[in-house]
């Protein structure tokens, strides 16, 4: 089991008969992840859902990069081939977007001006090594 399952089992416990089963939860989260993902239709993951305004905030770089690794875990964890599908489908995204000088930008995909941040940069990174290493994909 990977390091945040652990920690989720461990903040939910056993689950008894109030309660869903942990793993129902966690396909849960994942699918929200799935839905924010396909939303715009670039393979990045939404920055977040606007409730007053009932719409989906632009990709953003960021959050796309380090949810990488976590889908990668739980299609390992739970044998759910069509997460690793989407983690490599963000990393590609994630190159397709990366700034001309290597940084990924700071805030959404609809922020006027592109500006590389380094924070956002090493999170992207995280996401690309650990898509490098379930693919090898020389990119």
């Amino acid at each position: 089991m990977r390091h945040w399952l652990l920690a989720a089992r461990d903040h939910f416990g056993t689950p008894h008969a109030s309660r869903r089963p942990l793993a129902e939860h966690l396909e849960a989260a994942a699918q929200w992840v799935l839905r924010a993902q396909a939303t715009h239709g670039d393979d990045g993951v939404a920055h977040s859902y606007d409730v007053r305004a009932a719409c989906w905030l632009a990709s953003y770089p960021e959050t796309t990069g380090y949810l990488i690794p976590t889908l990668y875990d739980y299609a390992a964890h739970f044998d759910r081939p069509v997460y690793r599908e989407a983690a490599r489908r963000m990393a590609l995204w994630e190159m397709a977007v990366q700034l001309p000088d290597g940084g990924v930008r700071a805030g959404t995909m609809a922020a006027p001006a592109p500006v590389p941040t380094v924070f956002n940069t090493g999170q992207v990174l995280f996401g690309l090594a650990r898509a490098a290493r379930e693919t090898a994909d020389p990119r």
